[in-house]
């Protein structure tokens, strides 16, 4: 991609893989850590970068709250019972504050938002 260019790797992806795509997997959801880091890579030349910023709670019921930063400023922040929920909830408001969409299917977006949790 590098050495052609987007149009024409664009180009041979769609002639080489195109016939194998099933409407299944077109239609597949993409999940907000997956977007957020296209549209980073895409507008920003860099990639998001997350941090755990805390976990509290009790040992058996965590609580993890992370934080994802786009050119070293925090763009986002999620917390959940577990560090992939946060930084999923985390890339979710990210989206959402750098103005894209979270995911191809607004409906799956998560209800939990950082301010739901104790720890933050």
């Amino acid at each position: 991609y590098l050495d052609t260019g987007y149009e024409v790797t664009h180009a041979f992806v769609l002639r080489t893989l195109g016939p194998h795509i099933t409407p299944q997997i077109a239609e597949r959801p993409i999940s907000p850590k997956s977007r957020l880091q296209e549209v980073v890579q895409r507008d920003f030349k860099c990639a998001p970068v997350y941090k755990l910023e805390e976990e509290c709670g009790p040992a058996h019921a965590p609580t993890f709250v992370s934080a994802v930063l786009v050119e070293g400023k925090r763009v986002g922040r999620g917390s959940g019972g577990s560090k992939k929920e946060s930084e999923t909830i985390a890339a979710e408001e990210a989206l959402d504050h750098l103005g894209y969409q979270s995911t191809n299917d607004p409906s799956a977006a998560s209800e939990a938002k950082a301010e739901d949790h104790p720890c933050i």
